[in-house]
């Protein structure tokens, strides 16, 4: 691939396409506004999955207890802490969001969004014991890790819990494990500002956070989508959309050492790796010079590594829109992201430049068309008949742009609490489940 310099442009976008790449580039959740605002509904009985929520509950129901969607974070805490006030600040955070009470049993066999009154959440403190031959750091990892992986129950709950690893009087490590049924990245990085903030309250008597209310529930926007693509011909225009986009796509062929399994495993495993500061500033400058977001320089680059390997011009590459286009749900933790495919055109041998101009370009059309979930993409589109791999999407690429917000006090006294990455080259804590959506 030729990678000569090129012009610093945004090119040719309409005013909706320009306003969707300024909000991706200020790390806001990408989605277009849709028509209709959704309003809080009255009543709190059942309430009808999303079809986001709905995927993962068939996709559990196929392989029971299997840890591919739990998001298990976990931080480091050093000094004093108290116990009680981190289960008050988490009690209340669930207490504020319905979707982390939330269970689905069945109503004449169909899962319904069932959330009880309260919930008290439990924050059990577990010693880390000496294991011979296992250092400290090692043992709590393998625990982090089964923690993680323990199965939750869809159909009765809660689907959010935590532990304290006590490794010391003044050290623990706070793990919290969600289902992805119940949260996404956007709402972890909601979830750990307030429980921050709360604990400073419980804690250590701090005036409560002035948070407001979530405007809307996460009921009310699963009944909003539902009513949304049945109406206006939004779900057939869409789909339209994606019928041509993805039409006749080839899977990715990845050169790996052994063979592919004749049906999915969901095995994998996490390599972390640091860029460092001098390449990430490098990488943030040429986005902004190329008048493209970060998350879209990545893909352009990911997409060039899969070309050198793959020697594929044409590819399908997974990533994820935030599917937060009414700013109602901008505060509510749940499960709104959407999975998008994007058709990525490496042919005629283009410059970086203009590779990044063209991936700018699919990101733009496919968050203009975000608001069909994937999984009906998939039933419309998707091949079938190989349960080797996925029927659509073998490879993923996404950007966490939130900041997890830790106990932010400042300071190294020893009577104060401090926290810091369990991980040194992963700051948000991602915990390693042994697991994988995609190749």
């Amino acid at each position: 691939m030729q990678t000569p310099p090129g012009p610093s442009a945004r090119g040719a976008l309409s005013e909706s396409k320009r306003a969707l790449l300024e909000k991706g580039m200020r790390g806001q959740p990408a989605g277009r506004p849709s028509a209709s605002a959704i309003t809080r509904r009255a009543g709190d009985g059942p309430a009808p999955l999303s079809f986001a929520q709905e995927h993962l509950w068939f996709m559990e129901q196929m392989e029971p207890g299997h840890p591919r969607y739990h998001l298990p974070g976990a931080i480091r805490l050093l000094g004093p802490l108290d116990p009680a006030g981190l289960e008050g600040a988490l009690t209340e955070t669930v207490r504020r969001h319905e979707s982390l009470r939330t269970g689905f049993p069945l109503f004449d066999g169909r899962p319904m969004q069932v959330v009880p009154p309260e919930l008290r959440v439990p924050v059990p403190v577990v010693d880390v014991p000496e294991v011979p031959g296992e250092d400290r750091q090692a043992t709590v990892d393998r625990m982090v890790r089964e923690e993680g992986a323990r199965p939750f129950d869809l159909e009765r709950g809660p689907l959010i819990r935590a532990v304290l690893f006590r490794l010391a009087e003044r050290e623990h490590v706070f793990l919290q494990v969600v289902h992805h049924i119940a949260s996404d990245g956007w709402s972890q990085g909601l979830f750990s500002r307030e429980i921050s903030a709360l604990y400073e309250h419980y804690a250590l008597g701090a005036p409560a956070p002035d948070f407001p209310e979530p405007e809307v529930r996460y009921r009310d926007f699963a009944l909003w989508q539902r009513e949304y693509l049945a109406g206006a011909g939004a779900f057939g225009r869409d789909l339209d959309f994606w019928k041509r986009r993805l039409a006749d796509a080839p899977p990715i062929e990845l050169p790996t050492d052994r063979p592919r399994p004749p049906v999915q495993s969901g095995r994998g495993a996490m390599y972390r790796f640091a860029f460092g500061e001098p390449l990430a500033d490098a990488a943030r400058a040429l986005a902004l010079e190329s008048g493209v977001s970060l998350h879209m320089l990545l893909i352009a680059v990911f997409s060039a590594t899969l070309h050198h390997y793959t020697g594929q011009e044409d590819q399908v590459v997974g990533s994820l829109l935030g599917g937060r286009g009414r700013p109602e749900t901008e505060r509510v933790i749940g499960y709104f992201v959407n999975l998008t495919a994007l058709r990525v055109d490496l042919s005629g041998d283009p410059s970086f430049r203009q590779l990044l101009r063209r991936v700018r370009d699919a990101v733009l059309d496919s968050d203009a068309h975000q608001d069909l979930p994937f999984a009906r993409i998939v039933h419309e589109v998707g091949a079938a008949g190989d349960l080797s791999r996925h029927p659509l999407i073998q490879v993923m690429v996404f950007v966490h742009n939130f900041v997890r917000h830790t106990v932010p006090l400042p300071g190294e006294d020893d009577d104060v609490l401090r926290s810091v990455p369990m991980y040194a080259d992963s700051p948000v804590g991602l915990v390693d489940t042994g697991t994988a959506k995609f190749d």
